[in-house]
């Protein structure tokens, strides 16, 4: 079988066998850039030795990685294999009728099906690397309680509060909590923690299920996940679950009754060498049979220059939402020619606009006048849909970031009113020209269970310019008021109450101090929160207290990794603390 394909990601250490087995043309992230410089029908000609024709095509982690254009013009079928599908699903659905088949997960499966893809189909992504992941069952243990993994609170923020129930453990169970550690590094933390902790965000296994059994660490998982983990682990046996009643117990059992704890690793490791990379590439080779076997299906419905031009757009757009800046200038190739298709259709103008505000972010000498080119897509869009309020956001959005407060302060009240009177909504399939990950996990999440988005996506446009209203007010107490409604649209969201509490800290640090006690519960591990809530103690007169939090929360600081510049700020909050030069 002729196959095309990128990076194999998960199943690095089976590449080799997947080579020998198979006629394979590998891509790369710059081959793929390059494909875009000429984004057009023949791309694939390009990439490939002469007379050679793929029989399917395989392009795994789209949500993260830029694909090449146009892959309805390829001559074989398409398809994708998403990984963190809950990342950015939104942004592969725009290239879904290019491809075959979507593999994801069981979870992203039905989720993915809900969404409304065409062709979805379980083959699980998650293994772990024999060659790095492996048990050292002489290694000294290091901690009791180990974790490392993504604190990024936007995504993470239910696993957060875990984590900081493990930091209130009692002080003689060793805790260590961090991120950023890869490679040997990452497997050599596991094989030294006695209890690996584990958070499944979607109710399925994920990598880590994986790879810590294989480095021989008893792993316990969130009960959320039990159901998925049976299909993999005896559980009791081979892996343990956690609920929100009995977290601690389970870890004081197993550190008591070390022989069990023992029994669990060895029996979970042994579990795992059934579930490595070899045996997810024959499972992934069964579908890419299957699917060779049948054909490009989708060829007779993709046909006509009209179409193309929409998928490309489509392409563009899918690649703006991974970041990616290696093709900017095949991007707007690609843009331009769905322009000319619909020169009516604000989703292209939108884009068109993030195209260019992303290339003044990144440096680019044609910067300033990029600035304004997004700013004239954004009028475009505006008068084709004027009450569109995602358009309208991201015009407040690029005055703020041109920095032109007043204006973008202006911009940002009157789309308040116009929501508030139902005179603008939020549109579906829109490309955010500022699309941070809080804001991309909530927008998807109101596709995926809303039968009717729009209501749900226009209360979220609502909170984003109500906070794009208070950062570009000059006034604490209106300021303040902006964070508050923000807070109050949100349902009491963690993050927008952090931030309410550090600008009421200011006008009015009683009311801060009652929010920041509330982000101390719900972001437990959060360094601004910390800082924010030992300021409002300070601001309140609260003097004694303000030192005993700060020392405490330092003291906590060596179980949880909190950046060293957060940890300054939180120390200079109380006086007496701050350090004398």
């Amino acid at each position: 079988m002729r196959i095309l394909c990128n990076q194999l990601n998960w199943l690095g250490p089976a590449a080799g066998v997947l080579c020998d087995r198979h006629d394979v043309v590998l891509l790369d992230e710059e081959a793929i850039r390059d494909t875009w410089a000429t984004p057009d029908e023949g791309w694939w000609r390009r990439v490939v030795p002469d007379g050679w024709v793929p029989d399917v095509a395989l392009f795994c982690t789209p949500e993260y990685v830029p694909l090449p254009p146009l892959l309805s013009a390829l001559p074989c079928p398409v398809v994708l294999w998403v990984g963190d599908w809950y990342a950015n699903w939104q942004g592969v659905s725009w290239i879904d009728d290019q491809v075959e088949l979507v593999l994801a997960d069981a979870t992203g499966v039905a989720a993915l099906r809900l969404a409304g893809f065409s062709d979805v189909a379980e083959c699980c992504p998650w293994t772990f690397d024999p060659r790095v992941h492996r048990p050292d069952w002489e290694a000294e243990s290091r901690r009791d309680v180990g974790f490392l993994g993504n604190l990024n609170e936007a995504l993470q923020a239910r696993r957060n509060r875990w984590l900081g129930r493990l930091t209130q453990l009692p002080g003689d169970i060793d805790v260590e909590l961090s991120t950023g550690v890869f490679g040997d590094d990452y497997a050599r933390f596991m094989q030294q923690s006695r209890i690996t902790f584990n958070f499944s965000l979607t109710g399925d296994v994920n990598m880590r299920a994986f790879e810590a059994p294989a480095c021989g660490s008893m792993t316990i998982l969130n009960s959320h996940a039990a159901e998925q983990a049976s299909r993999w682990f005896e559980l009791g046996r081979e892996i343990v679950i956690y609920d929100e009643d009995n977290l601690e117990d389970v870890i004081a059992h197993y550190l008591r009754h070390d022989d069990e704890r023992r029994a669990i690793a060895r029996a979970g490791w042994q579990r795992v060498q059934e579930h490595g990379p070899h045996q997810r590439l024959d499972t992934l080779i069964a579908h890419l049979e299957r699917v060779a076997g049948q054909g490009r299906r989708r060829v007779a419905a993709l046909a006509g220059p009209r179409n193309t031009s929409r998928q490309l757009g489509q392409s563009a757009m899918l690649a703006l939402s991974v970041a990616d800046l290696g093709a900017l200038a095949g991007y707007e190739i690609a843009l331009s020619r769905a322009e000319l298709n619909e020169p009516d259709e604000p989703s292209i103008q939108l884009a068109f606009a993030v195209l260019y505000s992303t290339l003044a972010g990144a440096g680019h000498p044609q910067g300033p006048e990029a600035m304004i080119w997004a700013g004239e897509h954004l009028e475009r869009a505006i008068r084709h849909d004027p009450q569109d309020a995602v358009v309208a956001l991201a015009r407040a959005q690029l005055m703020h970031a041109l920095g032109d407060l007043p204006l973008a302060h202006a911009m940002a009240r009157a789309l308040i009113v116009d929501i508030l009177a139902r005179r603008s909504v939020a549109r579906v399939d829109r490309l955010p020209l500022i699309d941070s990950v809080a804001w991309r996990a909530a927008r998807q999440e109101a596709l995926l269970v809303e039968e009717d988005p729009e209501p749900e996506l226009t209360r979220l446009v609502l909170i984003e310019t109500l906070k794009l209203a208070a950062d570009s007010c000059s006034v604490g107490e209106e300021r303040a008021n902006h964070l508050a409604a923000a807070l109050a649209a949100s349902a009491g969201d963690a993050r927008v109450r952090l931030r309410a509490a550090i600008a009421l800290l200011a006008v009015d640090p009683a009311t801060a101090l009652v929010h920041s006690e509330r982000v101390l519960r719900d972001l437990p591990i959060n360094g601004v929160g910390w800082t924010a809530h030992a300021r409002g103690l300070v601001a309140c007169d609260r003097l004694d207290e303000a030192a005993a939090f700060v020392a405490q929360r330092l003291e906590l600081a060596r179980r949880v990794f909190v950046p060293e510049p957060m940890l300054a700020q939180l120390r200079a909050s109380v006086p007496e603390l701050a350090p004398t030069s």
